[in-house]
């Protein structure tokens, strides 16, 4: 009887953890679920273009995430033929590093602007996700104008 128990016992544990490693699901030690690294935290629109972005898992990005409940609209500017410049309305956590951009990053730049990148360029920020599934023309073709709007919406849930 004792050894039915215990194999239970080591069947539910193996089913929840498997169930854990499939939903893409963690629970911390107060039990709740926690988004992993690259999870759908908001959706970034460009012109009313969804682009879709991995987000970093940071202070930076659940504060903009907060932000972004309801929706967040953001006028951008381009700068320098390499990026578009928007100010969030207010500042939010920063981790500023030196880092050399890639076409599609999105960072954070003095705590109160994002910064999506169809360019390069190397200069203090820090990294909010990157946009996937664009290669650089596309970007260009859709970041390479002159006022931009960015709009930004929580994920409900994340």
């Amino acid at each position: 009887m004792r050894g039915l128990v215990v194999t239970v016992i080591l069947l539910v544990v193996g089913v929840s953890l498997i169930a854990l490693a499939l939903g893409g699901v963690s629970e911390d030690e107060g039990g709740e679920k926690e988004t992993e690294p690259g999870g759908d935290v908001m959706i970034l629109k460009a012109d009313g273009r969804t682009l879709p972005v991995e987000w970093e898992d940071n202070a930076s990005v659940k504060a903009l995430s907060k932000l972004a409940e309801g929706t967040l609209e953001i006028h951008a500017e381009r700068y320098g033929g390499f990026e578009q410049v928007g100010d969030i309305g207010s500042a939010i956590p920063s981790s500023d590093r030196t880092l050399t951009s890639s076409p599609g990053d999105v960072f954070l730049y003095s705590g109160d602007k994002i910064v999506v990148f169809f360019g390069s360029n190397t200069y203090s920020y820090t990294k909010l996700g990157s946009i996937v599934g664009l290669g650089q023309d596309e970007l260009r073709g859709i970041l390479d104008k002159d006022g931009v709007v960015f709009t930004l919406t929580a994920v409900p849930g994340e």
